[in-house]
């Protein structure tokens, strides 16, 4: 039984189906052991080997293979962490004893889905980047590449009914139990790498589906098979990857050059509005209209983002991330916002030797606290306010060993919860997870994860994009849009409709492109208090602070 008291299914036994050339893959071997740390205790996962037959897959030629570590050396993409070698199970018969009603044959083999002795059981397959995934299938993810797609998807699918369907079913569509979406890679290793790290995520989120009788959606029996086709991987293809790879080297010198001249490459600027009623969705929400706002541009060789308002005494204050060029590093500035809603710098408010952005704000007994991302130390630090605006002591830490991003405080319906994404682990996708805590207080001492979580897998909505805030009784989540192969593509507002210890569901309300300015590139934050809110844009190239400040 859940945390909303519905009745789960039992854990059912996972049977990974592998070819047996295939045992000793590091990709296989590190899934073996991410799913053992990161499924349900009690789940029982075992691994049964195919006899090796010739691969559908086309033969990775020296060509591609050059290409692809190239491209792992260019991307720094690291190897799979070394874990055990996966040992099959030879007893047939006691895996067939355990019903059939809690078994799950989980198919890597990109083969048939009826396979020899698990006929009769339920049988789930993964598509990546529009393929049938196996361990032998080389080509994930490059086809997204190719494509230029805006994202990719892993998804995983309940297959049973495609290869054993009921007389008189017809073509069926498949129901999808996981889906992950995900910002589409500038190279295919490096591509294939954050597809292939999803999906412990995927299986784990399929469970969780399962166990509850639900599905995300369903898949066409025209688009299945089109994931059973293998991609072609002729010579004009593999012409189209090198060219990639010099036109990123490229941008990479170019963008170097840029810092190093001070001309602020991708330079991020804050714009200060009032609040004016936008429409979003079915309910107009307070939120200013950026077109009708003022642009603060960084001073000095800084580009300003994540800005976090602060109203005091009447005045209104703004913290924000203040990233040196020079240093490649953030520290926390603060300023105050005149009457003409320009900026009025102040000094740094934190500013360590390590990376810092995202300067959460929020009000616990009479104090002013701050939660910045300190992801790079894989901890979160609670800060006070000593000496208003610009002096700051820690006083907490919480989440040890985790690389918590933009971690983000509110109470609803007497509950507090923490929401935030999390550092990649082991090559997943950072900005496609939201994770769910719910917590004691903004000093977080009790720590419960959500048992959906990630409760939002999808790289377009995902991320927290500033303070979550509630109006009219309706609770509302800034949100990023990072695809296109654009961090801070667009900014989502997020309506969330149901959250409980068990469950979450939101929608997108309204949503801000990169238009409301000449030269833009992305946005990626909002925040709003009293009648002024905040947001932040991207621009190509900032140019010389003393030319255009």
């Amino acid at each position: 039984m859940d945390a909303d008291g519905k009745v789960l299914k039992p854990l059912p036994m996972l049977v990974m189906l592998v070819p047996e050339r295939d045992l000793t893959e590091p990709w296989l071997r590190w899934l073996h052991a991410r799913l053992c740390d990161r499924l349900p205790s009690g789940t029982r996962i075992v691994v049964h080997a195919m006899a090796s037959t010739s691969s559908r897959f086309p033969t990775r030629s020296t060509a591609w293979a050059c290409l692809q570590g190239v491209e792992r050396r260019m991307a720094q993409v690291e190897p799979w962490p070394v874990h055990p070698d996966v040992m099959p199970a030879n007893d047939l018969q006691a895996m067939q004893a355990l019903s059939a009603a809690h078994r799950i044959v989980l198919d890597l083999t990109g083969g048939s889905l009826s396979p020899g002795p698990f006929a009769q059981d339920e049988r789930w397959c993964l598509i990546a980047g529009g393929e049938r995934l196996s361990t032998a299938n080389w080509r994930i993810g490059y086809a997204d590449v190719e494509k230029g797609a805006a994202t990719s998807e892993l998804l995983l699918i309940d297959g049973t009914r495609v290869a054993d369907p009921a007389p008189g079913a017809g073509a069926d569509p498949a129901p999808v139990l996981a889906r992950l979406v995900q910002d589409t890679r500038w190279c295919g290793a490096l591509n294939r790498r954050v597809l292939l790290g999803n999906v412990p995520v995927a299986i784990d989120k399929a469970l969780q589906h399962w166990r509850r009788d639900e599905q995300v959606s369903h898949i066409g029996q025209a688009a299945l098979k089109d994931a059973d086709t293998p991609s072609v991987s002729s010579g004009k293809v593999l012409a189209g990857h090198l060219r990639r790879l010099a036109v990123h080297e490229g941008r990479q010198r170019r963008f170097n050059l840029q810092r190093r001249l001070g001309h602020r490459p991708g330079m991020w600027s804050l714009f200060v509005g009032r609040m004016p009623v936008v429409a979003g969705g079915t309910v107009p929400v307070q939120i200013a209209d950026p077109c009708d706002s003022v642009e603060c541009r960084p001073e000095g060789n800084d580009y300003w983002a994540d800005p976090f308002l602060w109203q005091r005494d009447g005045r209104y204050y703004l913290y924000y991330e203040a990233y040196d060029y020079r240093t490649m590093r953030g520290r926390i500035a603060v300023a105050e916002v005149t009457a003409d809603r320009r900026l009025q710098p102040i000094g740094d408010a934190l500013a360590p030797t390590h990376h810092l952005s995202y300067p959460f704000l929020i009000e616990h007994n009479g104090e002013l606290l701050m939660i910045p991302e300190s992801s790079a130390l894989k901890r979160v630090e609670i800060f006070r306010c000593t000496a208003f605006p610009d002096t700051f002591e820690r006083i907490a830490t919480c989440f040890d060993g985790l690389a918590i991003v933009d971690l983000t405080l509110f109470c609803r319906a007497g509950q507090w919860w923490a929401f935030c994404s999390m550092g990649a682990v082991d090559g997943g996708d950072a900005n496609g997870q939201l994770y769910a805590f719910a917590v004691d207080g903004p000093m977080m001492r009790t720590i419960v994860p959500h048992a959906r979580n990630p409760i939002v897998t999808d790289s377009r909505v995902a991320r927290p994009g500033g303070r979550v805030f509630e109006q009219d009784g309706r609770w509302y989540r800034p949100s990023q849009d990072n695809s296109h192969g654009t961090y801070g593509y667009a900014l989502n507002l997020m309506r969330i409709h149901v959250l409980t210890l068990d469950d979450y569901h939101e929608t997108c309300e309204h949503r801000f492109e990169a238009s409301f300015a000449p030269d833009l590139i992305g946005v990626h934050h909002l925040d709003g208090q009293g009648e002024l809110s905040v947001i932040d844009a991207c621009h190509a190239v900032g140019g010389r602070p003393s030319r255009r400040a």
